[in-house]
């Protein structure tokens, strides 16, 4: 497996752009119960009755319960249910993209998934690790140690399942093995503020003591094609520091990204302060144009990753 291990995590900058007239949307009280009713269905597919029973009497959040899912159920993520997603900010025109995925309309389903970890490949070399967005993303990557996973989820439901699911395997493999998770959803169909309830939520959870599966140990990075910073021109280069081909989410070791933080506070340093200033800089600097051009070659396929597709 190749391995990801950049977080850009200590970023300061977290709110989302909205529309003005729709504010956030399913936060608090009300995120909650649309994702357990979401959470509910899938239930019955992943818990013994015996289990189903115990649940509906517990007045817990239903996603720690996904602890109680069949081993087996770890190893392979679903199969993707077409669905439209969500053109990125910075796509090529349909046709474009349609020439740019190449004549073969007939790739099976392993195909898109080799296409879609080689783009996060470029994304991370290309981008993130050439404009030194992460200073912990080069080691993992290039010394094999990060497990790619592509998600069939189409909503914040199914990927949220997918999460808990990498998150176990990760926190369950020794870390000179495995040191982070890249969870790719190209097939997520869900509008950015849709995707901010579900960091929203996620968030909040995973720092709850009430989630036991996980218990606060993996720290999930969010990453969206459409990400836009709140407060900031449309053309911003900053969205970039949080954009990426399609959805991604990071998963990564809290223990790590403790370590990171208590050591720059020993030299005097407040990590994710230089890491936001760094990335600012940057990104500037880059420009728009730019990134927008580097990530059309990624989707095309002309920028290849240097290091070796897993196997």
């Amino acid at each position: 497996m190749k391995v990801f291990g950049g977080a850009l995590m200590f970023n300061t900058r977290r709110s989302i752009k909205h529309p003005p007239s729709s504010g956030r949307l399913r936060t608090g009280a009300a995120t909650m119960a649309w994702l357990a009713l979401a959470l509910a269905v899938q239930l019955a597919f992943v818990c013994p009755p015996r289990k189903q029973a115990e649940l509906r009497g517990a007045q817990l959040p239903l996603l720690p319960l996904l602890a109680h899912r069949p081993p087996a159920a770890y190893t392979t993520p679903r199969a993707a249910t077409p669905r439209a997603a969500e053109p990125p900010a910075d796509a090529p025109p349909a046709d474009a993209a349609a020439d740019a995925a190449g004549s073969d309309g007939g790739d099976s389903a392993a195909s898109d998934d080799s296409r879609a970890i080689e783009q996060c490949q470029s994304w991370i070399e290309h981008h993130v690790i050439r404009l030194g967005l992460c200073p912990y993303a080069s080691k993992p990557y290039v010394n094999d140690r990060v497990r790619y996973v592509v998600s069939g989820a189409t909503d914040n439901g199914e990927l949220l399942e997918d999460f808990f699911n990498e998150g176990s395997l990760l926190l369950d493999a020794p870390q000179e093995e495995l040191e982070t998770t890249m969870l790719i959803a190209p097939h997520y169909a869900q509008n950015i503020e849709e995707y901010e309830s579900l960091i929203d939520y996620l968030t909040e959870l995973l720092e709850s003591p009430e989630e036991t599966l996980l218990r606060n140990g993996v720290q999930p990075a969010f990453f969206h094609a459409n990400w836009t910073f709140a407060g900031m021109q449309e053309d911003d280069a900053i969205h970039y520091e949080k954009r990426a081909p399609c959805t991604v989410i990071n998963l990564l070791r809290r223990a790590q990204l403790d370590a990171a933080v208590k050591e720059g506070i020993e030299r005097g340093v407040i990590v994710n302060k230089q890491i936001s200033e760094h990335n600012e800089q940057a990104l500037t600097e880059e420009g728009t144009d730019a990134m927008r051009n580097v990530f059309a070659q990624i989707r095309k396929g002309a920028l290849k990753p240097s290091v070796e597709p897993p196997v």
